[in-house]
């Protein structure tokens, strides 16, 4: 997730956005190209959480003396703060600048209630967002719903319709408000907003990308319901672009919604007017968080490596490599992962990765460009 005008989003630049477009939609082509060479001047370093125990908690405290159990997505805000989905533990925690970290909400148990902070409850929770009020968005998975949380970390129901409301939660209706009338989702997964406090979802078992406006009214943006495949076209009837399991989605200031799928090594691209495309000019192995730094680099999670692609197109492994796990720390190829998910930057430029199999949140330092 990234700042922009005045809002923390997903973002990709207008120019790495032109870029991405020029280099085409449809299926694959003779150009497309793996991420490059290691950058060595990044630097990998853990965050919050015990590389040597590795094992799951849900212990509060500062650097390694706290611990998390299967971290899925990160987010930050304009004070540096750092939001984590930790999914097997059920609780959305906050980590300071400093380290310091805390649980911002949730019991700790599987469930679905709203209220303050450590009152509620929530599913595995999946993608995260934040908005420049500092109200965080989750993707609550597996009760099919949008929560809020307030900076003051009172949870509420943003979109979907309740499990608790007495009738069947998961679907794939448009509609606004969260009763039984509400809109339906099923297993949304990644989370973004834009400049105008729109929200964006991978809603990953319906093959579709949603749309949620302020008002919480959701429309589908894109795709067929219940497809298994990946084909780039315009609108989402059917004759309308097919996803295939989308995991992650980001958005750029010109209102282009990029969107990585499980097990697609081509990131797509959706225009404002609901055009299609899949970008071929780069292909990753298993594309899965998304996020971009102030100075327009986009930032892929990708089978156990962490790759950078500049506004210019080149694509670099920035930290690990990919289909090696492990728990290093250091620089470039010398750094390691294990099953890294959720990507989030800050505004100098440093890299928050959910190593999620890790148990842990690492910190790619700033690298030179």
């Amino acid at each position: 997730m990234k700042r922009w005008a005045g809002k923390w989003t997903y973002v990709l630049s207008t120019g790495l956005a032109l870029l991405l477009a020029s280099c085409g939609g449809g299926g694959g082509g003779s150009s497309n190209t793996s991420p490059g060479q290691t950058t060595p001047t990044a630097s990998l370093a853990l965050f919050a959480g015990n590389l040597v125990v590795a094992t799951g908690g849900s212990t509060n405290g500062t650097g390694a003396a706290a611990s998390f159990n299967g971290p899925t997505a990160v987010a930050t805000d304009s004070a540096g703060n750092v939001y984590v989905s930790d999914q097997n533990n059920y609780i959305i925690r906050k980590i300071t600048p400093a380290g310091v970290v805390s649980t911002f909400a949730g019991t700790g148990s599987y469930g679905f209630a709203d209220g303050p902070g450590t009152q509620a409850s929530f599913g595995p929770p999946q993608g995260i967002a934040t908005d420049g009020a500092g109200n965080v968005y989750v993707a609550d998975s597996a009760n099919n719903t949008i929560r809020k949380i307030t900076a003051a970390g009172q949870v509420s129901t943003f979109a979907g319709v309740a499990p608790n409301v007495g009738v069947t939660s998961s679907g794939s209706s448009d509609s606004t408000g969260t009763g039984p009338a509400g809109a339906l989702f099923n297993t949304p997964r990644g989370i973004a907003s834009d400049h105008a406090g729109n929200l964006y979802v991978a809603d990953m078992q319906n093959a579709t990308i949603r749309k949620i406006l302020p008002d919480g009214t959701v429309s589908t943006l894109a795709g067929t319901v219940g497809s298994t495949t990946h084909t780039d076209s315009t609108g989402t009837g059917p004759a309308g672009a097919t996803f295939f399991l989308p995991t992650s989605v980001a958005v750029d200031s010109s209102g282009n919604v990029y969107v990585a799928e499980a097990n697609n090594p081509n990131l797509r691209k959706i225009a404002p007017d609901g055009t299609v495309s899949t970008i071929t000019s780069v292909t990753f192995t298993a594309p899965e968080g998304l996020a971009v730094d102030s100075a327009d680099n986009l930032y892929v999670s990708d089978s156990n490596s962490v790759v950078k692609l500049t506004p210019g197109g080149v694509a670099t492994t920035l930290a690990g490599t990919a289909g090696v796990s492990g728990s290093a720390d250091g620089s470039g190829a010398n750094a390691s992962f294990n099953n890294p998910a959720g990507l989030a930057t800050d505004s100098a430029g440093n890299v928050y990765v959910a190593d999620s199999s890790n148990n842990v949140i690492r910190k790619i330092t700033a690298a030179a460009p």
